[in-house]
């Protein structure tokens, strides 16, 4: 099974053959106590965006296929700080909650729709900030919720959409 995705920092010079991509709805098994007390085999996951933390599951981070997060967990090359235990991500932290709880409940929720939506209470430059951590994350199925003539790819970048790339596995 193929994994397509941008290229990413967390995936260079990785030396662990990536893992096998998880069916995002089977339950993992029960953990044992060594598991429990190595954060890179626990289910529970820490994210530390741009300084404030956030605390999901492996199972969520992977709902979407192709998106940042299953490229992060599938491939095993994106490690915790040794220290905390967290996984650092160096975004804004502002509208990730509502991003998690989309992959959480796999549909818009209240608050996001209203965010994305005509009459949402954030200024066009909130809007197109928000469009762009989701583009960022690269969550396709809610880019594809988003009415195309609400947000733009920012000119001043002047670089061509993210380029898919595939992760395998090593045998």
């Amino acid at each position: 099974n193929l994994v397509q995705r941008h290229q990413s920092e967390f995936a260079k010079g990785c030396s662990t053959p990536p893992l096998q991509p998880m069916d995002p709805t089977a339950l993992p098994p029960p953990l044992s106590a060594t598991e429990t007390a190595n954060p890179e085999n626990s289910n529970i996951v820490v994210l530390n965006v741009g300084g404030t933390k956030f605390t999901t599951s492996k199972k969520t981070l992977m709902a979407e296929p192709d998106s940042f997060f299953y490229g992060m967990v599938s491939t095993g090359c994106w490690r915790p700080d040794p220290s905390t235990g967290e996984y650092f991500i160096d975004r804004d932290p502002q509208f990730f909650k509502e991003i998690l709880n989309y992959l959480r409940q796999g549909d818009l929720d209240g608050n996001l729709r209203g965010l994305l939506g005509n009459d949402s209470p954030l200024s066009p430059q909130e809007r197109q900030f928000l469009f762009e951590q989701i583009d960022f994350l690269q969550i396709d199925s809610l880019l594809a919720a988003i009415p195309s003539n609400m947000f733009t790819r920012s000119s001043k970048k002047k670089k061509p959409p993210a380029q898919k790339v595939t992760f395998v596995r090593f045998m």
